[in-house]
Formats: C-alpha cells, sequence, structure tokens
C-alpha cells in the first residue's frame, strides 16, 4: 500500500468515527434538551399557581383591611346603640347578648331629683 492511499484510508475512518461520536454526543444533548424544556414548563405551570394565590391572599387581605376599617369606625357606636336599646326596651335576651362578650348593658342610676332652691325669708 502505499502511503497517500493509507493516508487517505485512515482519514477516511476518522471521519467515520468522529461522525458517529458527534451523532450519539447530539442525541444525548436533544435529551437534555427535553428535560430542560420539561422542567422550564413545569417551573411556569408552578410560577402561575403561585401568582394566582398570591392574587387571591391579596385580594382576601383588602377585604379583611376593609373590615377592620368599619370594625374600628362603626362597633363602638354600634355597641352603645345596642347598650341604649337594651336599657331602654328593658330586652334581656339583648343584654345577656352583650353580657356574653362582656360588655355591661345597665341603667344609668337615676339622678336625685333637682332640690328646690332655699326661698330666702322675706323681711
Amino acid at each position: 500500500m502505499r502511503f497517500p492511499t493509507l493516508l487517505s484510508t485512515v482519514g477516511a475512518l476518522l471521519c467515520l468515527v468522529l461522525s458517529v461520536w458527534l451523532y450519539f454526543v447530539s442525541s444525548e444533548d436533544q435529551g437534555f434538551q427535553a428535560d430542560l424544556q420539561k422542567s422550564q414548563t413545569s417551573l411556569q405551570t408552578e410560577q402561575s399557581q403561585f401568582q394566582n394565590k398570591q392574587q387571591i391572599l391579596q385580594a382576601k387581605q383588602q377585604q379583611l383591611n376593609a373590615a377592620q376599617a368599619v370594625s374600628t369606625k362603626w362597633a363602638p357606636a354600634i355597641i352603645t346603640d345596642l347598650q341604649a336599646l337594651a336599657v331602654q326596651n328593658k330586652n334581656d335576651k339583648l343584654k345577656n347578648l352583650l353580657a356574653k362578650y362582656g360588655i355591661k348593658a345597665e341603667e344609668a342610676p337615676a339622678s336625685p331629683a333637682p332640690k328646690p332652691a332655699a326661698s330666702t325669708p322675706k323681711p
């Protein structure tokens, strides 16, 4: 065999080996890319679910804030009115309900009648 023939045979064999190696490496890379794509899809799905839950929690927090504002603003006036109604109407059920939550609904002690002014004796 001559040197140029041997050289071209070795070169062809080398190309064949490198082609087979490149085929297997690229197949492995495609498998990694498919796994990566699945992971990205899963991550995007979880992120979307997280955002939905976060929006729901924000809406609930806004409801709680609104309820707290109402209770802070109106609750004392409502309780005072309920106490007055319980006493005025002599409603024992309402008094018991208020007492259940530690609120007393009792009549205010009657103020003594004004004393007549002492008359000054006429001289």
